[in-house]
């Protein structure tokens, strides 16, 4: 579908499922609107705001042509660490993007955007149980020193995680706790 250049705006659910979306001038995803982006299908825009309140609900690997302001929330977990959200123009907004991440087998969702987001804000929905991983990339696009923030991340235990920027990549980076080796080491001295 093609919207010839004209303003849109959602205050309520707009399915993107079966077919691509595009031509649109301005985007904007207000307060109480949804937006469902099916698998392997393109919203195109010159500019999406995404605005407090609104919600766009990723589905798959799918792609957000245009510049991206978000300001509300990006909800990719729903339960399946495989999905990869594309952003093809400048990225910014203070907003959320929530993503699966299981610390088992160390499957999640990842965000690909333009290098120059100064701001990364990460919900995890936690999937599996916890295991020493390498470097995992969530969000790809990172300004150097951006503001990072997570909520989900267990704290504490036997494995620490952290998230981390590495260049560009944001990624979460797990170490076993010193605190418990510390333990472990002198429960063994002590026995000896």
């Amino acid at each position: 579908l093609a919207a010839g250049g004209k303003a849109f705006t959602n205050a309520g659910t707009l399915n993107v499922i079966t077919a691509d979306y595009s031509g649109i001038g301005t985007f904007a995803n207000n307060s109480g609107g949804v937006v469902n982006l099916g698998a392997g299908r393109t919203l195109t825009a010159t500019t999406f705001n995404n605005n407090v309140g609104g919600t766009f609900v990723i589905a798959g690997n799918a792609t957000i042509a245009g510049a991206f302001a978000n300001n509300g929330t990006v909800d990719m977990a729903d339960g399946a660490a495989n999905q990869v959200l594309t952003i093809s123009g400048a990225t910014s907004g203070t907003g959320i993007y929530q993503l699966d991440l299981n610390l088992s087998d160390g499957s999640h969702d990842r965000v690909n955007a333009p290098v120059g987001v100064t701001e990364v804000h990460l919900d995890f929905n936690m999937l599996g149980s916890g295991s020493l991983l390498g470097p995992i990339v969530v969000f790809s696009g990172a300004q150097a020193g951006a503001t990072l923030t997570q909520l989900g991340l267990p704290v504490g235990g036997a494995i620490l995680y952290s998230l981390q920027q590495s260049s560009n990549d944001v990624q979460v980076g797990s170490s076993i706790n010193p605190a418990v080796s510390g333990v472990a080491a002198s429960a063994a001295m002590t026995q000896s």
